[in-house]
């Protein structure tokens, strides 16, 4: 990715989760519980650059041209924890485990987006195109997702080194393909 084009996707996708994390906490009553690495977007384009050369020059057979979506969103969920946007005050009793997790919903976040923007582009963009989190089995409110929790849930307790690629771009996929089904896009 260019440079010119991370800092295009930054000021519009990226900046604006921040800013909507940011006020969640504001209105929870813990923005001073939260604040913003100024220098972690830098890192972010950094870290997503080295390991998507990473992953396509070690890993892909033949060393492949370009990553599928799958791939460069865990490359860019990887790259955002790594960096860590968000530097939180652990120690207040009373944290909202939202804003406790704040990377970790962030990353998911821009990772889902990334997905959504290519399906849009491979669609049609006049075709709104939203990820569905799956249900769990003891949801019972649809506006609502356990599956994002404990997605967030399991990045959370893992450091970022230890994220898998391959496996976190296998549930983006099943994850489209989820959404493809309940749309009958297939």
């Amino acid at each position: 990715m260019k440079i010119e084009d991370y800092d295009d996707f930054c000021k519009k996708v990226i900046c604006p989760y921040i800013e909507e994390i940011m006020l969640y906490a504001e209105d929870s009553n813990c923005k001073d519980c939260i604040k913003v690495n100024s220098r972690s977007l830098k890192k972010i384009y950094v870290y997503y650059q080295r390991k998507r050369d990473e992953i396509k020059n070690h890993y892909m057979s033949p060393p492949a041209k370009a990553l599928d979506r799958h791939k460069v969103a865990a490359c860019m969920l990887y790259a955002i924890l790594k960096s860590k946007v968000f530097r939180i005050n652990k120690l207040r009793k009373t944290l909202p485990y939202q804003i406790l997790m704040a990377n970790e919903y962030l990353a998911v976040y821009i990772a889902v987006n990334i997905i959504e923007q290519y399906k849009r582009d491979e669609l049609g963009y006049n075709l709104a195109y939203k990820i569905v989190f799956p249900l769990t089995y003891h949801e019972d409110d649809e506006k609502s997702s356990d599956f994002l929790d404990n997605l967030c849930k399991s990045l959370y307790y893992i450091k970022p080194n230890q994220i898998n690629i391959f496996a976190y771009s296998t549930i983006f996929f099943f994850m489209e393909r989820y959404t493809d089904t309940i749309n009958n896009i297939l």
